[in-house]
């Protein structure tokens, strides 16, 4: 999902439907077969599905005199004027998180982005510290995931350079604190198989939905 990738491998936070598909192509990691009215707002430019509905906007860094910056929290808030269906976010990386954890919250189902961590695991504490920089506190934070994000994909650079998918975890908030962890789903081996994880069963469910 983005021309960045880190050395211990990409992870996706994705917003409910159909999961484990392509990961290069929004539309395949959010709903089902589109109609004539959805449409797709991003923040990068290294997404490139073939559909008629589909608005590409692009962030920017300010020009020598320090004028014309237009941040990806800019353009969240701007795509969320054009009403869209699903939202995909190239990479997250700021106090974008916030907003598009708020557009998930108000009915924009189907969206993702992608973040950079060290294991899924990592995830919530990395969230944690983007929310921070938008200002929007640990609690608020958790209480978001909760309700915006189902489960993450983790795509990891093998030992001779290719990328594949190899695990997917699931967003679980505990009662106690209300803190949310995420718990391994599934993990894919290097050959092809598979290996269910305490997860596995709440993700079947997600996926007959």
């Amino acid at each position: 999902m983005s021309g960045r990738f880190h050395p211990w491998g990409q992870f996706l936070p994705v917003r409910r439907q159909r999961l484990g598909q392509d990961d290069s192509a929004g539309r395949a990691v959010g709903a089902g077969a589109a109609t004539g009215a959805d449409r797709d707002r991003r923040g990068s430019r290294e997404l490139a599905p073939n559909h008629p509905h589909v608005v590409r906007i692009e962030g920017r860094p300010a020009n020598t005199e320090l004028t014309g910056a237009i941040s990806l929290t800019d353009l969240v808030r701007q795509s969320l004027r054009m009403r869209p269906d699903r939202l995909v976010v190239g990479e997250v990386r700021g106090a974008e998180i916030c907003d598009l954890l708020t557009a998930m919250n108000t009915g924009h189902e189907g969206g993702c982005g992608t973040v950079h961590a060290n294991s899924t695991a990592d995830i919530p504490a990395r969230l944690e510290a983007l929310a921070s920089l938008g200002g929007l506190p640990r609690p608020a934070l958790h209480a978001q995931l909760a309700a915006a994000l189902d489960a993450v994909i983790h795509v990891a650079r093998d030992d001779s350079g290719s990328r594949r998918v190899a695990d997917i975890a699931i967003f679980v908030r505990e009662p106690r604190t209300g803190l949310v962890r995420s718990e391994c789903a599934v993990q894919f081996r290097p050959n092809g198989g598979s290996v269910l994880g305490p997860g596995g069963r709440q993700l079947e469910r997600m996926l007959e939905r």
